[in-house]
């Protein structure tokens, strides 16, 4: 029982992060977001990338601006999935 938990955690985590991986592609094609699909992976990852972009400004470079609240987004997911794995992993393990 332990084990299906964690595995359906970790599972969930993984197919959040490849929601991100596609909305940062998607954010190269401006136009994506009038699709249904961009929609969808907007909606869903706005909570998580807009609290980084609200904190961290963009970096202008020449006529155009960089934004590394990504970067730092993706370094926090990962510290957070391991974090939460870690976490899930000690509380089953006392359950046999």
């Amino acid at each position: 029982m332990a084990g299906i938990v964690f595995n359906v955690i970790s599972l969930v985590l993984q197919i959040y992060w490849y929601i991100l991986l596609a909305r940062l592609l998607l954010s190269f094609f401006p136009d994506v977001s009038r699709t249904a699909i961009g929609r969808v992976l907007f909606a869903a990852t706005e909570f998580y990338l807009g609290a980084f972009r609200r904190v961290i400004p963009q970096i202008r470079l020449g006529g155009g601006y960089l934004d590394i609240s990504y970067i730092v987004a993706f370094i926090a997911y990962w510290f957070i999935e391991n974090g939460v794995l870690t976490i899930v992993s000690l509380l089953f393990s006392g359950i046999r």
